[in-house]
């Protein structure tokens, strides 16, 4: 190696000596962080517990930037491409500093089984997931030594998507192998109409819904998505009609929530869609490129409350928000303009995120009687949303 070359991998490497100052860990009550204001999730809060599955390039502070700088050049995961990588955790000795990372990435030697017997498989049948611990000894030198801990094929992974609509972040997570990805979401217009007495976003909530590669497009058809992925969300729905042996049919159907890129100048991490869950271009992409990966659906689960140890340091929206209007009366109240919801921008803060309630997609309230459900149809009944 070149000396020169030598002195610039030192100054990039440099940085991972400094200590990330610490702060007040948030009050925790019954396993679930209770501080979940705007003011509270903007502060950068300590790494443990909370910056679990977030992008190294995100984090605040220069350490983990010059993790992924070290990443990129010397690639000790030996991914042929690699897509993403984010920090799992970090421990701090008198001695060194261990970090736990996993990276994302396309090469042959994750292809699944299904995916190794098709013929003209697909670049995204051989996504997966590597975790490496790179450990820094403090006094002898600033080059972090990576060694692989574990690796799988994402196909094969039981995957599932959190969304919390009151911290605006979504989270995908595999818990049998230890992968999470946590990214800054836009979330649905806060809606004080529909439910009087309640604060509900006009993102609808789930525990039984879906993503699949069936409904999901690669890139989106309107113009408004500049060719980026669009991932309706699913859920089951008992039809009217009745089958041969009279019980009532079960479909998963495309509902009219989808995963898909923001709109407007800059992206925001607000309630500012009238329903959809907006995305970074980077974020979509990897989202969608789990989607595409597997022959199998994700389950997806969307509730108001925040996710349990898991922030993303992006800045939360605090400037304005947009609001459900009533173009009608209190009695018979009237809340669309054509085909889409009346919205308004407030100026302000939104309010206290811990007002928000759950309001969930309507097929939900049938949850006894489900059961097994089939395939995608492609129609969605009127009512489907709530």
């Amino acid at each position: 190696m070149r000396r020169r070359d030598g002195a610039m991998i030192a100054l990039v490497l440099g940085v991972l000596l400094i200590a990330v100052p610490t702060r007040a860990q948030p009050e925790v009550v019954n396993g679930v962080d209770d501080d979940v204001s705007v003011a509270a999730s903007d502060a950068v809060p300590p790494f443990e517990g909370i910056h679990r599955g977030v992008s190294l390039d995100d984090l605040p502070g220069r350490e983990a930037p010059a993790l992924a700088a070290d990443l990129r050049s010397r690639n000790p995961a030996s991914i042929a491409t690699l897509v993403s990588a984010a920090a799992l955790d970090r421990r701090e000795t008198a001695d060194a500093i261990t970090w736990e990372v996993q990276v994302i990435g396309r090469d042959r030697r994750f292809a699944s089984p299904s995916a190794r017997g098709r013929r003209g498989a697909r670049e995204l049948d051989a996504l997966g997931v590597v975790k490496l611990t790179a450990t820094i000894d403090k006094d002898s030198s600033a080059i972090p030594i990576w060694e692989v801990t574990g690796e799988a094929a994402l196909a094969e992974l039981d995957l599932h998507v959190r969304v919390s609509l009151s911290d605006r972040a979504v989270l995908v997570e595999a818990p049998g192998f230890g992968l999470e990805r946590v990214y800054p979401a836009g979330v649905g217009a806060l809606d004080g109409v529909r439910r009087p007495g309640y604060l509900t976003s006009l993102t609808p909530t789930t525990e039984l819904g879906r993503v699949s590669h069936e409904s999901s497009r690669m890139r989106g058809p309107a113009d408004w998505m500049r060719g980026q992925p669009y991932l309706p969300f699913e859920i089951p729905w008992i039809s009217t009609q009745r089958g041969p042996d009279g019980d009532a049919k079960r479909y998963y159907v495309e509902t009219r929530i989808a995963f898909h890129i923001w709109q407007g100048q800059t992206f925001s991490r607000g309630y500012n869609s009238h329903g959809c869950v907006t995305l970074r271009e980077a974020d979509l992409a990897e989202l969608a490129a789990f989607v595409f990966s597997r022959e199998a659906p994700i389950a997806l689960t969307v509730r108001a409350r925040p996710l349990p140890g898991h922030r993303h340091p992006l800045a939360h929206e605090a400037t304005h928000y947009w609001a459900l209007q009533n173009l009608g009366t209190v009695k018979r109240p009237r809340i669309f303009r054509g085909m889409f919801y009346a919205i308004e921008k407030v100026l302000g803060a939104p309010p206290d995120t811990r007002e928000l309630s759950d309001l969930f997609m309507v097929a939900e309230r049938r949850v006894p009687a489900l059961g097994p459900v089939a395939v995608v149809v492609p129609e969605v009944p009127p009512s489907l949303i709530p």
